[in-house]
């Protein structure tokens, strides 16, 4: 529940905060600051905003503000009163150099990323007490303030933007009031951003933009970018929110999408039109420990960190949310941390990885010998600490027959799938071969064919030019240790699916029920449904070349580049 608090407190304020200078970042980055002065920060910017506000005619939006304001007064006080009496290194700010709320109201900005990331260590949220009297009196002023908001919002007389700053003070001010219980702020978020999305304005700002052809497009209209760019932020925040919350996975693939046509609807976070490109980049070229070369898969544990596989600088390589190295894995030590010598180890040529739902890390070595050809695969499974649990795959001939390309966990049925070759090995978690069996038919394994599980066990598999299907019952019967299948064709026809289809990586989303396919041949990602449907398609501004992919705690997908040795969050 405390990191609940902490997430959704973080999230609320990014909701409100506009574009941060280059100045103000990074000396938020560097220096320490008290949580009261971080609340008098707070308060004094809602201050100076509702100043804003008071000559406007706007009593709704200035009554919403100021309720919104003495609820993070109370809400932090509160804290306080609950945490225990240590001192706790922070950052520090420039009040000067940010600004909460665009005070420019007929100007909203969409927000920055950056954001989140320089909050994410500001504030300490370890304890709570839901019947501190200053708590409860702090979700009373922020239910005054969402009503008053709702009004606002519903004042048709209002400016669009003034509507659109309405909706961010109500979405902000029922997470805050439902902090303790998100189950409730979910089903309000639902109805906000269907009233939100469906907004006559809103949908003749979409279509326009990304509909047919238009004559105002032609015309560079500031007014109707920042439009979209305020409801594509309100729609990105309430995205992350909701993947804090399981409860929240029915909404997350019924997400209200704003029809641009008579035929097509723009999904207002994810279509490629919106998040063309990636949404942020990590990692740079060398042998540095802190540097790739290879980057051939990866995924993320419990704690949102990135597991990177590092070939041919021979690592697996631990780096925080942020993209900074926290450690390194090696065989036989596994844990060594960033600064220390590097060690001589018997993990030469790690090929791909996944992790567990205990951060149980599973890791796959692969090998051809230049001499004879011939493969040397290993499985390596460390625990949550580094050290080491077992290992499969010497002695094992079958195993050693073609490259081990991928490793799939199967986090509900402690299963975990390898792929050699055309042959998946199915083994519990404790290292116990189950069983195995050779994909026949037409399946035609890709150079570097991937893998990946789904909620009900089945397995997806990419080869050379389509993605296959494995049931769940085939994939995990283990009544023959070893045996054939022919594997089902999982890509539905689409117009949309480029006639040059040559899929990589491949993961499963478990918030949104999506199978998440990397194309090499349209330099995309391909979404498509349980059952082969594309649903949208989200293109690369680098030029992607191979490598893993995997859904981060927040939602994003995170893409493993060979060709530039970065990891791309999109």
């Amino acid at each position: 529940m405390a990191s609940i608090v902490g997430h959704t407190l973080r999230l609320t304020f990014k909701l409100l905060l506009s574009k941060i200078r280059d100045k103000g970042a990074e000396e938020l980055k560097h220096g320490d600051v008290s949580d009261e002065r971080f609340r008098n920060f707070i308060v004094r910017e809602l201050t100076a905003l509702r100043e804003k506000l008071e000559g406007l005619s706007k009593m709704d939006l200035i009554a919403s503000a100021n309720f919104f304001k003495d609820g993070v007064s109370l809400m932090y006080y509160s804290f306080e009163k609950c945490r225990p009496e240590v001192q706790t290194e922070v950052y520090q700010y420039d009040a000067d150099s940010i600004s909460l709320i665009n005070t420019e109201v007929t100007n909203i900005e969409l927000d920055d990323w950056e954001v989140l990331h320089l909050m994410s260590n500001c504030l300490q949220f370890d304890t709570f007490d839901s019947q501190n009297k200053f708590f409860v009196e702090a979700k009373d002023f922020f239910k005054k303030a969402a009503d008053s908001a709702t009004k606002a919002f519903s004042n048709e007389g209002l400016d669009i933007y003034d509507r659109v700053l309405a909706m961010k003070f109500r979405v902000a001010s029922s997470m805050l009031e439902f902090i303790d219980e998100p189950e409730i702020a979910l089903i309000l978020c639902k109805n906000y951003l269907e009233q939100l999305n469906g907004l006559p304005e809103v949908r003749e700002a979409f279509s326009v933009r990304f509909g047919g052809f238009n004559m105002r497009r032609l015309f560079c209209d500031m007014r109707r970018e920042a439009l979209i760019g305020a409801v594509t932020s309100i729609n990105r925040i309430l995205w992350e929110y909701l993947h804090l919350c399981s409860k929240g996975d029915e909404f997350l693939r019924n997400w209200p999408e704003i029809p641009v046509d008579s035929s097509r609807k723009i999904h207002p976070v994810l279509s490629w039109e919106i998040s063309r490109g990636t949404f942020w980049v990590f990692g740079e070229f060398g042998k540095l420990p802190d540097q790739l070369n290879a980057p051939v898969d990866i995924t993320t544990n419990s704690k949102g960190n990135f597991v990177v596989a590092d070939r041919f600088n021979s690592e697996i390589k631990v780096f925080s949310k942020d993209g900074n190295l926290s450690h390194r894995v090696y065989g036989p030590t596994f844990v060594q941390p960033f600064n220390e010598d590097t060690l001589v180890t018997s993990l030469l040529h790690p090929q791909c990885l996944d992790i567990d739902k205990t951060d149980q890390l599973y890791i796959g070595n692969s090998y051809e010998s230049p001499q004879d050809l011939q493969f040397a695969n290993e499985i390596i499974a460390v625990d949550n600490s580094g050290n080491f649990r077992w290992s499969f795959g010497r002695g094992v001939n079958n195993f050693n027959r073609g490259t081990l390309t991928s490793l799939a966990v199967d986090k509900n049925r402690a299963r975990l799938f390898a792929l050699c070759d055309s042959t998946v090995f199915v083994l519990s978690t404790e290292g116990t071969l189950l069983s195995c069996f050779t994909c026949t038919g037409g399946f035609k394994p890709a150079r570097e064919s991937h893998l990946c599980v789904t909620n009900r066990g089945d397995l997806i598999i990419t080869a050379l030019n389509t993605v296959y299907f494995i049931s769940k019952r085939a994939a995990n019967d283990t009544s023959f240790k070893s045996r054939t299948i022919v594997p089902f064709r999982f890509v539905r026809k689409d117009k949309r699916i480029p006639r040059r289809f040559d899929p990589s990586a491949i993961t499963f989303n478990s918030h949104t029920e999506e199978v998440i396919v990397v194309d090499r041949a349209s330099n995309s990602l391909l979404m498509f449904d349980t059952m082969g449907n594309l649903k949208r398609q989200i293109y690369f501004y680098e030029r992607y070349a191979s490598g893993g992919t995997t859904v981060t705690k927040d939602g994003h997908v995170a893409v493993a580049n060979k060709s530039t040795n970065q990891i791309l969050i999109l």
